[in-house]
């Protein structure tokens, strides 16, 4: 009998000393109505904030195509003003380089100021931060590494097959991880807007396990802002290209102005895309 109760004792000691397991956290599960049309539906409560910060970027932008030589008008065959477009491909990078960073310059405007109430003023809208670097250099990243599936679609498109079947069956599958790597990188977007808020990084383990499950939400959400993007930026490039024949120094200045304020429109509704991935996973705060 006292060896059954030692042993009773012993055992009960083991059982309070047990570390205690906790669970991971389950990934979470994205709303789709949520993630569809969330991007919209902040952008109709933000419009006037938006109009605000877009008017002035667009305008600054418009000044930098018209001083470079590389503005709408002169990708158009039946432009009448050539003396106005430079084709140095110098100038060229130059105004690409200087546009991209003007618009990470508004991304972190626009996400502060209606997301984390940041007071408007002419020198927070103006001076350059810390944060419109950093939000640059991730676009660059992410712009390249979207890049690679049209390098991988080319490689495929020229290369000499190869009699040895072993050989090109692994190139062609080395080469076409490239066509997956846009869909692994629908899981990180939330890290832009940690970027813009100048917050710390999430680490990119936990983004992707936290993101589990969402990859039909996020390829469905996001392929309504690309289409948006292509529909909304042809039919404005469509539409200026019949008056280019009969262009002026005015209309030219309104077609860059109106093409370049689309252009920030659709950086507003990725923005808003960014956001309400982080709001899902994280929450508000």
């Amino acid at each position: 009998m006292k060896t059954l109760w030692e042993k009773l004792n012993q055992w009960y000691a083991n059982q309070q000393n047990k570390p205690v397991v906790t669970p991971e956290p389950e990934a979470q599960k994205f709303p789709v109505l949520g993630l569809i049309f969330g991007p919209y539906n902040l952008f109709i409560d933000n419009t006037r904030k938006f109009f605000a910060l877009s008017s002035v970027f667009a305008l600054i932008i418009t000044i930098v195509f018209m001083l470079f030589g590389q503005n709408l008008m002169c990708g158009m065959s039946n432009n009448s003003l050539q003396s106005l477009c430079s084709e140095s491909m110098v100038t060229y990078l130059l105004s690409r380089l200087c546009s991209l960073f003007l618009i990470a310059m508004f991304s972190v405007r626009i996400y502060n100021y209606c997301y984390n109430n940041t007071s408007f003023s002419w020198r927070w809208l103006l001076l350059p931060q810390k944060a419109d670097f950093k939000v640059m250099i991730a676009y660059l990243i992410y712009m390249g590494l979207n890049f690679v599936s049209l390098l991988s679609a080319y490689l495929l498109y020229i290369r000499v097959p190869n009699p040895d079947w072993r050989i090109e069956l692994t190139y062609f599958a080395v080469v076409s991880i490239g066509f997956v790597l846009p869909f692994v990188l629908l899981r990180f977007y939330s890290i832009f807007a940690y970027i813009m808020s100048n917050q710390k990084l999430p680490s990119l383990r936990h983004l992707w396990q936290d993101t589990a499950g969402n990859g039909l939400r996020l390829l469905l959400s996001f392929s309504l802002l690309f289409c948006i993007l292509i529909f909304s930026l042809n039919s404005v490039i469509g539409n200026f290209r019949l008056v280019a024949s009969e262009n002026t120094f005015y209309i030219t200045i309104v077609g860059e102005y109106i093409f370049n304020l689309i252009v920030l429109l659709n950086v507003m509704f990725f923005i808003n895309y960014c956001y309400l991935q982080k709001k899902f996973l994280f929450g508000e705060n």
